[in-house]
């Protein structure tokens, strides 16, 4: 109905029939976000600023309901605005409940299935296709590693990262959004 409210009759049906539910939860980050920390807003962007801290919080409450409820949680984007972004999503999971290695999960093996290409993408196994990112860290454990990029892999083949790519990376690399996601959601 365009409202966030959670429906509970919705979230059982769709566990019954295995739909996914992919919340592209960053983009009400990014919204908030541009808020945090700013003092002397105007009665307009005060507004734009509580739109959106409701709109991430509702989400991210929505999202650890349908976790409890055992939905197929997927990590997407409707665009990728700013680098690091798909990143923030997987973070602001953590952050709604999900383990970070549930996190990682879903944006590999669980995406893979939901679309139909499970048997050929999505894990690191025999006769998959190798599609494949390094970091520098434990993404299964800290998922803000993910921002850590060392190398990328595509069919197997190493894939140079153009420099205007990696010279944004250390910009990135600081501490995970989730330690922030807190400061942002309050601030």
């Amino acid at each position: 109905d365009g409202t966030r409210t959670y429906c509970p009759d919705v979230v059982e049906e769709m566990v019954q029939k295995g739909l996914c539910y992919s919340p592209t939860i960053q983009t009400a980050f990014r919204g908030l976000e541009r808020y945090a920390g700013v003092e002397g807003l105007s009665a307009e962007d005060k507004a734009k600023k509580e739109s959106a801290r409701y709109k991430l919080s509702r989400k991210l409450e929505n999202l650890n309901e349908m976790l409890e409820a055992g939905v197929s949680i997927i990590a997407g984007t409707d665009a990728i605005k700013e680098f690091g972004d798909y990143v923030i999503g997987l973070e602001l999971f953590v952050y709604a409940g999900m383990t970070d290695a549930q996190a990682l999960e879903s944006a590999t093996s669980n995406a893979a299935r939901e679309i139909g290409l499970g048997d050929c993408l999505g894990t690191l196994r025999p006769d998959m296709v190798a599609d494949i990112v390094v970091v520098d860290g434990e993404a299964h454990r800290r998922i803000a590693d993910l921002r850590n990029v060392v190398e990328v892999f595509q069919g197997g083949r190493r894939v140079e990262v153009p420099s205007h790519i990696r010279e944004m990376i250390p910009a990135t690399a600081a501490p995970g959004v989730a330690s922030d996601v807190g400061a942002v959601l309050n601030g």
